[in-house]
């Protein structure tokens, strides 16, 4: 991934996009759908672009932005990386977790089973 200058996750149906944050953390310029967990991933025009999932024409057009504007691209490359590793590298998601799993053990049974029931 590291010699590709954009990624693109044209996805109609995605959860946490896996590639996409693999992408972002080899340096490319990162598009991706409003679907799913890639709003969350990707600020638009801060680390990446984010089209409308059902519009073929927005992602053109994005794509032509990205393709188009070098000084762009690169903006969106350097800080797409900065954000892979700020936001999502495996020191900070175990941290997330254990923190979640202790905020977890901290309440009551009766509490852990209303959540647990919550989340399904």
């Amino acid at each position: 991934m590291r010699g590709i200058d954009i990624f693109v996750n044209a996805s109609s149906i995605e959860s946490f996009p896996n590639a996409a944050l693999e992408a972002m953390a080899c340096g490319c310029c990162v598009i991706g759908s409003s679907v799913g967990g890639i709003p969350e991933l990707i600020t638009h025009g801060e680390d990446g672009l984010v089209f409308e999932s059902a519009s073929r024409a927005d992602l053109a057009a994005t794509i032509h932005l990205a393709a188009e504007d070098a000084e762009l691209r690169q903006r969106l490359r350097s800080q797409a990386v900065l954000t892979a590793h700020q936001r999502f590298s495996m020191k900070i998601t175990l941290e997330r977790t254990e923190a979640l799993y202790e905020s977890l053990l901290d309440q009551p049974a009766a509490a852990r089973l209303e959540q647990s029931a919550a989340l399904r």
